[in-house]
């Protein structure tokens, strides 16, 4: 049976501007339909061993988010959890099923990283680059508000990016610790090796790194400030917005359903096959009229 699932299963007290896209039905899916993300943040999938034996034993406590696409379905949330249940032959898994985009998804693939702090320093840090730069999906307060950090917090992780290769991977590996890294920042490329070759040898403490990095600088480094995300107030588009997506994500499900049927009726049978997949096309043409709505919808938030 379909439930409309309202909460956030990333929840987390600063995420509810996050939690609102995830309106959508909860659903035992065929692992067959469901695909990885196209765009995952981790791509070292290790101990997945491990996690299939804790889901074999303790079952899979949290259902992964997927959202429908023409041909089945896609993780947004959970690529471990889907590996594993592969891993484990499953041939149904608990899927929370969203209509979001792609900038949404990559969020929430985001924000589940952060939060189950799954991510090394330096893959974090490459990952909020993504979002900064490579997709172009906003600054760094519009990413500090979807994951619910400081703007210093993500700033910080962008400046490790600067530092060279050798130093990223020492960092990597642990050998130099964030806070060392952060210190070092300011510092010129050699003596930047200088110093983390110096950390390797004597094992220096961070408040070590502090005093000679304020030896070697003849100046602070100043930081420009970065000016405050001022959300619109907007919540009755919202909520029509999350409305929406929760009756696409619905309809699609229902196509796709449609066509798993449709596959199984015997040749002969062309009569009910035509009347069927009719019924099909009529299913396309209500959500393309939803998207349509909706792409009004947030045409008009922005005024």
């Amino acid at each position: 049976m379909w439930l409309e699932a309202y909460n956030c299963l990333l929840w987390h007290p600063s995420q509810t501007l996050i939690c609102k896209h995830l309106a959508g039905i909860v659903d035992e899916m065929d692992l067959s339909r469901i695909r990885g993300a196209h765009n995952p943040i981790r791509q070292n999938l290790e101990g997945i061993d491990g996690l299939a034996a804790s889901i074999q034993d303790q079952g899979l406590l949290n259902p992964i988010v997927v959202r429908p696409l023409e041909d089945g379905y896609e993780v947004v949330a959970g690529n471990r959890r889907y590996a594993a249940c592969k891993r484990l032959h499953w041939t149904k898994i608990p899927c929370h099923i969203v209509e979001v985009d792609d900038k949404v998804a990559f969020e929430l693939s985001l924000t589940e990283n952060i939060q189950h702090d799954t991510l090394s320093v330096v893959e974090t840090a490459r990952s909020f680059k993504k979002y900064v730069d490579e997709f172009g999906y906003g600054g760094i307060s519009e990413l500090a508000r979807k994951i619910g950090k400081s703007e210093q917090y993500v700033s910080q992780y962008l400046q490790i990016l600067k530092l060279p290769a050798d130093l990223l991977e020492r960092l990597s590996t642990r050998v130099v610790t964030l806070s060392q890294a952060r210190e070092m920042t300011g510092l010129a490329i050699e003596d930047q090796l200088a110093l983390a070759e110096d950390i390797t040898k004597n094992n220096l403490s961070s408040r070590a790194v502090r005093r000679i990095v304020a030896e070697i600088k003849s100046a602070e480094a100043q930081a420009g400030p970065f000016s405050p995300y001022t959300e619109k107030s907007a919540q009755r588009m919202q909520q029509i917005e999350r409305t929406l997506n929760k009756c696409i994500a619905s309809l699609k499900t229902s196509m796709l359903r449609f066509d798993e049927i449709i596959e199984q009726i015997d040749e002969d049978e062309w009569i009910l096959r035509e009347t069927l997949t009719d019924h099909r096309r009529q299913l396309h043409k209500q959500v393309d009229s939803l998207l349509k709505l909706r792409k009004r919808v947030a045409q008009l938030s922005q005024f």
